[in-house]
């Protein structure tokens, strides 16, 4: 996992920069079901949106997370993130 802020352009223009850190799930009763990997990213204007990720690789959305974001901006995001992750491995 990540700690550092890392720095992702969309489409030539667009800045983001995000950290990874984990992100617990638990059932009612507060048993542990998964960890997941949570994006927190913010914008060159200061927008915030949070994405997840499983450790398989897999994008989970909790619509919770970012009511007012798109679906196009996010999953342009996702798409970014995982080029990224992809050249950097």
């Amino acid at each position: 996992m990540q700690s550092e802020t890392t720095q992702l352009i969309i489409d030539g223009t667009r800045h983001f920069f995000y950290t990874i850190r984990p992100f617990v799930v638990t059932n009612p009763l507060g048993f542990v079901r998964t960890v997941l990997q949570e994006y927190q990213l913010t914008s060159s204007t200061g927008e915030n949106y949070t994405l997840y990720k499983t450790i398989a690789g897999n994008w989970f959305d909790i619509a919770e997370a970012n009511p007012t974001a798109g679906i196009a901006l996010l999953s342009a995001l996702k798409m970014a993130i995982t080029g990224k992750e992809r050249s950097q491995a």
